[in-house]
Protein backbone atom coordinates (compact mmCIF):
# COMPACT_ATOMS: atom_id res chain seq x y z
CA UNK A 1 0.00 0.00 0.00
CA UNK A 2 1.39 3.19 -0.75
CA UNK A 3 1.50 6.61 1.35
CA UNK A 4 -0.71 9.10 -0.74
CA UNK A 5 -3.66 9.92 1.34
CA UNK A 6 -7.00 9.55 -1.07
CA UNK A 7 -7.82 5.84 -0.71
CA UNK A 8 -7.56 4.10 -4.38
CA UNK A 9 -10.06 2.84 -6.35
CA UNK A 10 -11.03 -0.68 -6.66
CA UNK A 11 -10.24 -2.27 -9.79
CA UNK A 12 -11.12 -5.28 -11.96
CA UNK A 13 -11.29 -8.10 -10.01
CA UNK A 14 -10.77 -6.51 -6.80
CA UNK A 15 -14.45 -5.45 -6.97
CA UNK A 16 -16.00 -8.69 -6.89
CA UNK A 17 -14.58 -9.00 -3.14
CA UNK A 18 -16.51 -5.92 -1.76
CA UNK A 19 -20.06 -7.37 -1.94
CA UNK A 20 -19.08 -11.06 -0.53
CA UNK A 21 -21.79 -11.81 2.25
CA UNK A 22 -21.10 -10.50 5.84
CA UNK A 23 -22.79 -13.18 7.34
CA UNK A 24 -19.90 -15.95 6.32
CA UNK A 25 -15.85 -15.57 7.00
CA UNK A 26 -14.24 -15.19 4.39
CA UNK A 27 -10.84 -15.54 3.59
CA UNK A 28 -9.37 -13.15 0.55
CA UNK A 29 -5.76 -15.10 -0.68
CA UNK A 30 -3.46 -12.07 -3.47
CA UNK A 31 -0.16 -12.09 -4.63
CA UNK A 32 2.12 -8.92 -4.27
CA UNK A 33 0.36 -6.33 -5.38
CA UNK A 34 -2.96 -7.07 -6.06
CA UNK A 35 -4.50 -4.41 -3.38
CA UNK A 36 -5.31 -6.64 -0.30
CA UNK A 37 -5.12 -3.70 1.71
CA UNK A 38 -7.02 -1.69 -0.01
CA UNK A 39 -9.91 -4.62 -0.18
CA UNK A 40 -9.29 -4.69 3.56
CA UNK A 41 -10.13 -1.26 3.79
CA UNK A 42 -13.15 -0.98 2.03
CA UNK A 43 -14.47 -4.57 3.30
CA UNK A 44 -14.44 -2.26 6.78
CA UNK A 45 -16.08 0.31 4.71
CA UNK A 46 -18.90 -1.83 3.60
CA UNK A 47 -19.31 -3.47 6.61
CA UNK A 48 -20.23 -0.62 8.49
CA UNK A 49 -22.46 0.96 6.05
CA UNK A 50 -24.92 -2.42 6.71
CA UNK A 51 -24.05 -2.61 10.56
CA UNK A 52 -23.77 0.77 12.19
CA UNK A 53 -24.12 -0.53 15.65
CA UNK A 54 -21.75 -3.45 15.09
CA UNK A 55 -17.85 -3.24 16.81
CA UNK A 56 -15.26 -3.69 13.43
CA UNK A 57 -11.52 -4.41 14.25
CA UNK A 58 -9.21 -3.78 11.54
CA UNK A 59 -5.95 -5.71 12.68
CA UNK A 60 -2.60 -5.49 10.96
CA UNK A 61 0.88 -6.85 12.31
CA UNK A 62 2.95 -4.11 10.73
CA UNK A 63 2.42 -0.70 12.49
CA UNK A 64 3.72 1.21 9.13
CA UNK A 65 0.44 -0.98 7.62
CA UNK A 66 -1.84 -0.16 10.59
CA UNK A 67 -0.97 3.57 10.49
CA UNK A 68 -1.94 3.43 7.41
CA UNK A 69 -4.78 1.75 6.48
CA UNK A 70 -6.30 4.18 9.93
CA UNK A 71 -5.29 7.24 8.07
CA UNK A 72 -7.24 6.19 4.90
CA UNK A 73 -10.03 5.15 7.02
CA UNK A 74 -10.14 8.52 9.03
CA UNK A 75 -9.79 10.36 5.55
CA UNK A 76 -12.17 8.92 3.96
CA UNK A 77 -14.48 9.39 7.06
CA UNK A 78 -13.82 13.12 6.93
CA UNK A 79 -14.77 13.48 3.29
CA UNK A 80 -17.97 12.13 3.56
CA UNK A 81 -21.17 13.88 4.12
CA UNK A 82 -22.83 11.10 5.95
CA UNK A 83 -21.88 10.41 9.30
CA UNK A 84 -21.06 6.92 8.99
CA UNK A 85 -18.01 4.38 9.80
CA UNK A 86 -17.45 5.33 13.76
CA UNK A 87 -17.79 1.58 14.62
CA UNK A 88 -14.03 1.02 12.92
CA UNK A 89 -10.88 0.45 14.96
CA UNK A 90 -8.00 -0.14 13.79
CA UNK A 91 -4.85 -1.36 15.83
CA UNK A 92 -2.47 -3.76 15.37
CA UNK A 93 -2.67 -7.23 17.07
CA UNK A 94 0.07 -6.31 19.87
CA UNK A 95 -1.71 -3.06 20.72
CA UNK A 96 -5.11 -4.39 20.51
CA UNK A 97 -4.80 -6.75 23.00
CA UNK A 98 -2.41 -4.23 25.28
CA UNK A 99 -5.60 -2.20 25.39
CA UNK A 100 -7.56 -5.25 26.31
CA UNK A 101 -4.96 -6.40 29.04
CA UNK A 102 -5.34 -3.09 30.75
CA UNK A 103 -8.54 -2.18 30.52
CA UNK A 104 -10.80 -5.98 31.69
CA UNK A 105 -9.92 -7.64 34.68
CA UNK A 106 -9.48 -11.34 34.72
CA UNK A 107 -11.59 -14.30 35.49
CA UNK A 108 -11.55 -15.66 38.62
CA UNK A 109 -9.69 -18.72 39.58
CA UNK A 110 -7.28 -18.12 35.51
CA UNK A 111 -3.49 -18.00 35.76
CA UNK A 112 -3.57 -14.23 35.11
CA UNK A 113 -5.50 -13.73 37.85
CA UNK A 114 -3.64 -15.44 40.42
CA UNK A 115 -0.44 -13.93 39.53
CA UNK A 116 -1.82 -10.28 39.56
CA UNK A 117 -3.14 -11.56 43.20
CA UNK A 118 0.09 -13.13 44.09
CA UNK A 119 2.21 -9.76 43.13
CA UNK A 120 -0.30 -7.70 44.21
CA UNK A 121 1.49 -4.49 45.22
CA UNK A 122 4.81 -5.59 43.29
CA UNK A 123 2.31 -4.97 39.46
CA UNK A 124 2.84 -1.50 38.08
CA UNK A 125 -0.09 0.02 35.76
CA UNK A 126 -0.67 0.26 33.11
CA UNK A 127 0.63 -3.06 32.63
CA UNK A 128 3.70 -3.09 29.90
CA UNK A 129 5.52 -5.28 27.84
CA UNK A 130 9.28 -6.08 29.74
CA UNK A 131 11.52 -4.45 27.84
CA UNK A 132 13.78 -6.60 25.22
CA UNK A 133 17.31 -5.75 27.25
CA UNK A 134 15.64 -7.24 30.18
CA UNK A 135 14.43 -9.87 28.28
CA UNK A 136 17.83 -10.88 27.37
CA UNK A 137 19.01 -10.27 30.78
CA UNK A 138 16.37 -12.68 32.15
CA UNK A 139 17.45 -15.52 29.59
CA UNK A 140 21.16 -15.56 29.78
CA UNK A 141 20.32 -16.13 34.11
CA UNK A 142 18.02 -18.70 33.36
CA UNK A 143 20.68 -20.31 31.00
CA UNK A 144 22.89 -19.65 34.07
CA UNK A 145 20.85 -21.68 36.36
CA UNK A 146 20.49 -24.34 34.15
CA UNK A 147 24.13 -24.52 32.85
CA UNK A 148 24.86 -24.75 36.59
CA UNK A 149 22.53 -27.97 37.02
CA UNK A 150 23.53 -29.85 33.84
CA UNK A 151 27.21 -28.51 32.70
CA UNK A 152 27.26 -31.53 30.40
CA UNK A 153 24.28 -31.06 27.98
CA UNK A 154 24.96 -31.09 24.61
CA UNK A 155 23.14 -27.82 23.99
CA UNK A 156 25.99 -25.94 25.15
CA UNK A 157 28.16 -27.08 22.55
CA UNK A 158 25.40 -25.65 19.87
CA UNK A 159 27.03 -22.78 17.79
CA UNK A 160 26.31 -19.06 19.82
CA UNK A 161 24.14 -21.15 21.81
CA UNK A 162 22.54 -17.93 23.72
CA UNK A 163 20.96 -16.82 20.22
CA UNK A 164 19.95 -20.01 19.56
CA UNK A 165 17.82 -20.25 23.04
CA UNK A 166 16.74 -16.30 22.60
CA UNK A 167 15.27 -17.83 18.84
CA UNK A 168 13.43 -20.81 20.33
CA UNK A 169 11.91 -19.37 22.84
CA UNK A 170 10.57 -16.42 20.96
CA UNK A 171 9.14 -19.79 18.81
CA UNK A 172 7.73 -21.70 21.70
CA UNK A 173 5.69 -18.11 22.43
CA UNK A 174 4.70 -17.70 18.82
CA UNK A 175 3.53 -21.48 18.95
CA UNK A 176 2.10 -21.25 22.35
CA UNK A 177 4.04 -23.73 24.23
CA UNK A 178 3.39 -23.23 27.76
CA UNK A 179 4.73 -24.51 31.42
CA UNK A 180 1.60 -25.89 32.72
CA UNK A 181 1.73 -29.62 33.05
CA UNK A 182 2.05 -31.64 30.19
CA UNK A 183 3.95 -28.85 28.21
CA UNK A 184 6.90 -30.41 28.54
CA UNK A 185 6.02 -33.89 27.14
CA UNK A 186 4.14 -32.07 24.03
CA UNK A 187 7.16 -29.63 23.29
CA UNK A 188 9.69 -32.77 23.31
CA UNK A 189 7.61 -34.43 20.32
CA UNK A 190 6.53 -31.17 18.75
CA UNK A 191 7.25 -30.70 14.98
CA UNK A 192 9.39 -27.28 15.00
CA UNK A 193 7.72 -25.54 11.94
CA UNK A 194 9.81 -22.58 10.93
CA UNK A 195 12.85 -23.40 12.84
CA UNK A 196 13.63 -26.56 10.63
CA UNK A 197 17.30 -25.39 9.73
CA UNK A 198 18.10 -25.52 13.89
CA UNK A 199 17.84 -29.01 14.53
CA UNK A 200 17.37 -29.84 18.35
CA UNK A 201 17.80 -33.04 19.54
CA UNK A 202 15.28 -34.44 22.21
CA UNK A 203 18.11 -34.30 25.04
CA UNK A 204 18.52 -31.09 24.00
CA UNK A 205 14.83 -30.56 23.96
CA UNK A 206 14.64 -31.11 27.82
CA UNK A 207 17.26 -28.86 28.70
CA UNK A 208 16.45 -26.05 26.89
CA UNK A 209 12.69 -26.84 28.25
CA UNK A 210 14.00 -26.49 31.83
CA UNK A 211 15.50 -22.98 30.55
CA UNK A 212 11.96 -22.24 29.25
CA UNK A 213 10.49 -22.58 32.69
CA UNK A 214 13.22 -20.79 34.69
CA UNK A 215 12.39 -17.67 32.32
CA UNK A 216 9.16 -17.50 33.41
CA UNK A 217 10.46 -17.49 36.96
CA UNK A 218 12.42 -15.10 37.12
CA UNK A 219 10.44 -12.53 34.53
CA UNK A 220 7.72 -13.16 36.94
CA UNK A 221 8.53 -13.07 40.05
CA UNK A 222 11.91 -11.12 40.03
CA UNK A 223 11.34 -8.56 37.34
CA UNK A 224 7.18 -8.64 37.70
CA UNK A 225 6.46 -8.47 34.27
CA UNK A 226 3.59 -10.87 32.85
CA UNK A 227 4.37 -10.66 28.99
CA UNK A 228 6.62 -9.57 26.12
CA UNK A 229 5.83 -8.78 22.66
CA UNK A 230 5.15 -11.72 21.87
CA UNK A 231 3.53 -14.10 24.48
CA UNK A 232 1.09 -11.23 25.54
CA UNK A 233 -1.33 -13.28 23.41
CA UNK A 234 -1.36 -16.19 26.07
CA UNK A 235 -3.12 -14.03 28.72
CA UNK A 236 -6.41 -13.42 26.59
CA UNK A 237 -8.42 -15.89 27.50
CA UNK A 238 -8.07 -15.14 30.84
CA UNK A 239 -9.81 -12.18 30.84
CA UNK A 240 -13.50 -11.59 31.44
CA UNK A 241 -14.50 -9.56 28.55
CA UNK A 242 -18.37 -8.86 28.44
CA UNK A 243 -19.65 -10.50 24.92
CA UNK A 244 -20.93 -6.89 24.33
CA UNK A 245 -17.76 -5.39 24.10
CA UNK A 246 -16.42 -7.64 21.80
CA UNK A 247 -16.71 -6.54 18.21
CA UNK A 248 -18.84 -9.39 15.71
CA UNK A 249 -16.68 -8.46 12.82
CA UNK A 250 -12.68 -9.47 13.01
CA UNK A 251 -10.86 -8.16 9.33
CA UNK A 252 -6.98 -9.20 9.47
CA UNK A 253 -4.41 -7.74 6.85
CA UNK A 254 -1.30 -9.49 6.36
CA UNK A 255 -3.01 -12.55 7.86
CA UNK A 256 0.23 -14.50 6.71
CA UNK A 257 3.10 -13.36 9.61
CA UNK A 258 -0.17 -13.98 12.13
CA UNK A 259 1.62 -16.04 14.86
CA UNK A 260 -0.41 -19.47 16.34
CA UNK A 261 -0.52 -17.58 19.65
CA UNK A 262 -2.12 -14.62 18.37
CA UNK A 263 -4.82 -16.70 15.95
CA UNK A 264 -5.55 -18.20 19.82
CA UNK A 265 -6.17 -15.31 21.65
CA UNK A 266 -8.52 -13.84 18.71
CA UNK A 267 -10.90 -15.94 18.91
CA UNK A 268 -11.32 -14.96 22.69
CA UNK A 269 -12.31 -11.39 22.11
CA UNK A 270 -14.54 -12.24 18.91
CA UNK A 271 -18.13 -12.27 19.55
CA UNK A 272 -19.71 -15.64 19.46
CA UNK A 273 -21.72 -15.19 16.17
CA UNK A 274 -18.53 -13.14 15.06
CA UNK A 275 -17.42 -13.11 11.46
CA UNK A 276 -13.88 -12.77 10.04
CA UNK A 277 -12.31 -11.17 6.96
CA UNK A 278 -8.89 -11.93 6.37
CA UNK A 279 -6.64 -11.14 3.49
CA UNK A 280 -3.02 -12.40 2.98
CA UNK A 281 -0.33 -14.08 0.54
CA UNK A 282 1.31 -17.15 1.69
CA UNK A 283 3.87 -16.42 -0.48
CA UNK A 284 4.93 -13.16 1.76
CA UNK A 285 5.30 -15.39 4.63
CA UNK A 286 8.79 -14.71 5.95
CA UNK A 287 8.41 -15.64 9.41
CA UNK A 288 8.00 -19.18 8.92
CA UNK A 289 4.25 -19.27 10.94
CA UNK A 290 2.33 -22.37 10.26
CA UNK A 291 -0.83 -21.35 8.47
CA UNK A 292 -4.32 -23.05 9.43
CA UNK A 293 -7.60 -21.38 9.10
CA UNK A 294 -9.13 -24.38 11.58
CA UNK A 295 -6.61 -22.29 14.38
CA UNK A 296 -8.52 -19.81 13.63
CA UNK A 297 -11.46 -20.80 14.00
CA UNK A 298 -12.31 -20.54 10.55
CA UNK A 299 -14.57 -24.06 9.70
CA UNK A 300 -17.07 -23.08 7.46
CA UNK A 301 -15.08 -21.80 5.15
CA UNK A 302 -17.09 -22.35 1.50
CA UNK A 303 -15.10 -20.70 -0.73
CA UNK A 304 -11.19 -19.51 -0.59
CA UNK A 305 -11.02 -15.79 -3.05
CA UNK A 306 -8.07 -15.51 -5.27
CA UNK A 307 -6.94 -12.18 -6.35
CA UNK A 308 -4.12 -13.14 -8.82
CA UNK A 309 -3.37 -9.15 -10.83
CA UNK A 310 -0.65 -7.65 -9.83
CA UNK A 311 -1.53 -3.66 -9.90
CA UNK A 312 1.48 -2.48 -8.29
CA UNK A 313 4.24 -3.32 -10.20
CA UNK A 314 5.17 -2.54 -13.56
CA UNK A 315 5.64 -5.60 -15.69
CA UNK A 316 9.46 -6.17 -16.24
CA UNK A 317 9.04 -6.60 -12.16
CA UNK A 318 5.47 -9.10 -12.02
CA UNK A 319 7.22 -10.78 -14.58
CA UNK A 320 10.49 -11.52 -12.27
CA UNK A 321 8.63 -12.23 -9.33
CA UNK A 322 6.58 -14.64 -11.27
CA UNK A 323 9.60 -16.45 -12.27
CA UNK A 324 10.48 -16.64 -8.71
CA UNK A 325 7.39 -18.08 -7.47
CA UNK A 326 7.62 -20.68 -9.94
CA UNK A 327 11.31 -21.35 -8.58
CA UNK A 328 10.78 -24.77 -7.41
CA UNK A 329 11.63 -24.06 -3.29
CA UNK A 330 7.96 -22.60 -3.82
CA UNK A 331 5.59 -25.48 -2.93
CA UNK A 332 3.24 -24.32 -6.46
CA UNK A 333 1.06 -27.77 -5.38
CA UNK A 334 -0.28 -26.18 -2.40
CA UNK A 335 -3.46 -25.07 -2.75
CA UNK A 336 -2.82 -21.74 -1.17
CA UNK A 337 -0.47 -21.10 -3.83
CA UNK A 338 -1.47 -18.39 -6.48
CA UNK A 339 0.06 -17.85 -9.76
CA UNK A 340 0.20 -13.69 -10.54
CA UNK A 341 -0.93 -12.16 -13.82
CA UNK A 342 1.37 -9.26 -14.44
CA UNK A 343 0.37 -5.70 -14.54
CA UNK A 344 0.57 -4.72 -18.48
CA UNK A 345 2.13 -1.28 -17.33
CA UNK A 346 5.60 -0.61 -18.60
CA UNK A 347 8.56 0.25 -17.08
CA UNK A 348 12.04 -0.01 -16.45
CA UNK A 349 14.15 -3.22 -16.68
CA UNK A 350 15.12 -4.59 -12.86
CA UNK A 351 19.20 -4.76 -13.16
CA UNK A 352 21.15 -7.25 -11.12
CA UNK A 353 25.00 -5.71 -10.59
CA UNK A 354 27.96 -6.33 -8.01
CA UNK A 355 28.53 -3.83 -5.08
CA UNK A 356 31.74 -2.89 -6.88
CA UNK A 357 29.36 -1.80 -9.75
CA UNK A 358 27.37 -0.41 -7.67
CA UNK A 359 29.80 1.95 -5.72
CA UNK A 360 32.43 2.36 -8.51
CA UNK A 361 30.64 2.96 -11.68
CA UNK A 362 28.11 5.10 -13.69
CA UNK A 363 25.38 2.66 -13.55
CA UNK A 364 25.73 2.69 -9.79
CA UNK A 365 23.56 2.71 -6.90
CA UNK A 366 24.27 6.18 -6.29
CA UNK A 367 23.93 7.85 -9.81
CA UNK A 368 20.64 5.63 -10.11
CA UNK A 369 19.37 7.44 -7.35
CA UNK A 370 20.05 10.54 -8.25
CA UNK A 371 18.01 9.78 -11.53
CA UNK A 372 15.17 8.73 -9.74
CA UNK A 373 15.17 11.74 -6.99
CA UNK A 374 14.73 14.40 -10.44
CA UNK A 375 11.30 13.00 -11.08
CA UNK A 376 10.64 13.08 -6.59
CA UNK A 377 9.70 9.58 -6.54
CA UNK A 378 9.92 7.77 -3.52
CA UNK A 379 12.88 5.15 -3.04
CA UNK A 380 13.24 2.45 -0.58
CA UNK A 381 16.51 0.92 0.07
CA UNK A 382 15.72 -2.67 1.79
CA UNK A 383 18.53 -4.56 3.23
CA UNK A 384 18.56 -8.06 4.56
CA UNK A 385 20.14 -7.22 8.22
CA UNK A 386 20.76 -4.18 10.19
CA UNK A 387 24.13 -4.49 9.55
CA UNK A 388 24.06 -3.70 5.75
CA UNK A 389 21.45 -1.07 6.43
CA UNK A 390 24.08 0.83 8.40
CA UNK A 391 26.55 0.39 6.05
CA UNK A 392 24.31 1.48 3.58
CA UNK A 393 23.34 4.59 5.76
CA UNK A 394 27.11 5.45 6.06
CA UNK A 395 27.78 5.52 1.88
CA UNK A 396 24.68 8.13 1.60
CA UNK A 397 25.53 10.45 4.12
CA UNK A 398 29.07 10.33 3.19
CA UNK A 399 28.22 11.31 -0.27
CA UNK A 400 24.75 13.56 0.60
CA UNK A 401 26.95 14.97 3.35
CA UNK A 402 24.98 13.97 6.19
CA UNK A 403 21.41 15.11 4.29
CA UNK A 404 19.47 12.18 2.76
CA UNK A 405 16.82 13.44 1.08
CA UNK A 406 13.55 12.81 3.22
CA UNK A 407 12.00 10.42 -0.14
CA UNK A 408 14.34 8.26 0.63
CA UNK A 409 13.67 5.41 2.98
CA UNK A 410 16.19 2.73 4.39
CA UNK A 411 15.26 -0.38 5.71
CA UNK A 412 14.94 -3.90 7.01
CA UNK A 413 13.37 -6.44 5.28
CA UNK A 414 11.45 -7.30 8.75
CA UNK A 415 9.99 -3.42 8.16
CA UNK A 416 8.48 -3.35 4.39
CA UNK A 417 5.67 -5.64 4.52
CA UNK A 418 2.62 -4.20 3.26
CA UNK A 419 4.07 -0.68 1.76
CA UNK A 420 5.26 -0.12 -1.45
CA UNK A 421 7.37 2.61 -3.27
CA UNK A 422 8.20 4.23 -6.45
CA UNK A 423 12.22 2.46 -6.79
CA UNK A 424 13.83 -0.37 -4.75
CA UNK A 425 17.52 -0.85 -4.43
CA UNK A 426 17.43 -3.96 -2.65
CA UNK A 427 21.24 -3.72 -1.72
CA UNK A 428 23.07 -7.67 -0.38
CA UNK A 429 20.48 -9.81 -1.76
CA UNK A 430 23.22 -12.41 -0.84
CA UNK A 431 23.54 -11.43 2.90
CA UNK A 432 21.45 -13.69 5.67
CA UNK A 433 18.88 -12.28 7.78
CA UNK A 434 21.25 -12.34 10.76
CA UNK A 435 20.44 -11.57 14.69
CA UNK A 436 22.02 -9.36 17.50
CA UNK A 437 26.08 -10.06 17.39
CA UNK A 438 25.90 -11.70 14.06
CA UNK A 439 23.98 -14.71 14.92
CA UNK A 440 22.59 -16.92 11.80
CA UNK A 441 20.76 -19.76 12.70
CA UNK A 442 22.58 -21.99 9.87
CA UNK A 443 26.46 -19.97 10.24
CA UNK A 444 27.66 -23.10 8.53
CA UNK A 445 26.32 -21.68 5.16
CA UNK A 446 27.75 -18.14 5.77
CA UNK A 447 31.23 -16.45 5.29
CA UNK A 448 33.15 -15.64 8.28
CA UNK A 449 34.27 -12.34 7.41
CA UNK A 450 35.05 -10.06 10.31
CA UNK A 451 33.18 -6.90 9.25
CA UNK A 452 29.63 -8.34 9.65
CA UNK A 453 28.02 -6.35 7.13
CA UNK A 454 30.29 -8.28 4.54
CA UNK A 455 29.09 -11.73 5.75
CA UNK A 456 27.41 -13.61 2.70
CA UNK A 457 25.67 -16.69 1.79
CA UNK A 458 27.41 -19.73 0.31
CA UNK A 459 24.95 -20.83 -1.82
CA UNK A 460 26.84 -24.75 -2.84
CA UNK A 461 26.72 -25.31 0.78
CA UNK A 462 22.91 -23.90 1.39
CA UNK A 463 19.79 -26.09 1.49
CA UNK A 464 16.96 -26.67 0.04
CA UNK A 465 15.28 -25.01 2.95
CA UNK A 466 17.58 -22.28 2.98
CA UNK A 467 16.82 -21.43 -0.42
CA UNK A 468 13.17 -21.24 0.04
CA UNK A 469 13.62 -18.46 2.78
CA UNK A 470 15.80 -16.58 0.58
CA UNK A 471 13.57 -17.00 -2.13
CA UNK A 472 10.60 -15.41 -0.10
CA UNK A 473 12.57 -12.50 1.53
CA UNK A 474 13.58 -11.89 -1.98
CA UNK A 475 10.13 -11.72 -3.43
CA UNK A 476 8.50 -9.57 -0.94
CA UNK A 477 11.64 -7.34 -1.00
CA UNK A 478 11.43 -6.73 -4.84
CA UNK A 479 7.37 -6.90 -5.29
CA UNK A 480 7.74 -3.06 -3.02
CA UNK A 481 8.75 -1.38 -6.25
CA UNK A 482 6.10 0.00 -8.49
CA UNK A 483 8.68 1.03 -11.27
CA UNK A 484 12.39 0.58 -10.67
CA UNK A 485 14.54 -2.47 -8.88
CA UNK A 486 18.03 -2.36 -8.78
CA UNK A 487 19.40 -5.62 -7.10
CA UNK A 488 23.03 -5.39 -5.77
CA UNK A 489 25.10 -8.38 -4.47
CA UNK A 490 28.46 -8.79 -2.49
CA UNK A 491 29.65 -11.95 -4.07
CA UNK A 492 26.75 -14.47 -4.91
CA UNK A 493 23.83 -13.40 -7.70
CA UNK A 494 22.05 -16.05 -6.41
CA UNK A 495 22.05 -17.67 -9.73
CA UNK A 496 19.17 -20.26 -8.11
CA UNK A 497 16.52 -17.27 -8.52
CA UNK A 498 18.10 -15.01 -10.82
CA UNK A 499 19.96 -17.36 -13.66
CA UNK A 500 17.10 -16.85 -16.20
CA UNK A 501 16.93 -12.94 -15.41
CA UNK A 502 17.61 -12.03 -19.45
CA UNK A 503 15.51 -14.22 -20.79
CA UNK A 504 12.32 -13.05 -18.18
CA UNK A 505 13.53 -9.60 -19.26
CA UNK A 506 13.08 -10.53 -23.30
CA UNK A 507 9.72 -11.96 -22.53
CA UNK A 508 8.39 -8.82 -20.79
CA UNK A 509 7.93 -7.32 -24.57
CA UNK A 510 5.40 -9.87 -25.53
Amino acid sequence: MNDERKLPKMIGEQCRILYLPDDDNQVVLGVAGSGKSVEAIYRALWISISNPKDKIVVLTYNRKVNDTIDTYINNYKNNDDINEYNNIKVKTIFSYCYYLINHYSAKPNSILYGLKHKLNNELKYPLRAIKSSKDDEIISKAVQIVKDQFPDASLWQKNDYINFIKNEIGWMQDNRIGYYRGARKYYIHVSRIGRGSERISSQQRETMYSIYKHYYFIRTLKYYKLFNFKDIYRLIPDLDIPENDKPKYIIIDEVQDVSPSMFNALNYIIRNDGRWSVFGDLAQNIFGQQISWQSLGLNNIKKQYRLKKNYRNSREIGLLAKSILRNKYFDDNNHKFIQPIPSDKKGECPRIISEDEALSSSEGVINKINNWLKNETSIAIITMNTYVMYQVKNILNDYYKNKIPDNIKILTINKVKGLEFDNVVLYGIDTPQMYGNGYYDRPEIISDEHNLADRTLIEDKMSDDDKAIIAKRIYVSITRARKGLLLVYKRNSLDFLFSNLINILRDSGD
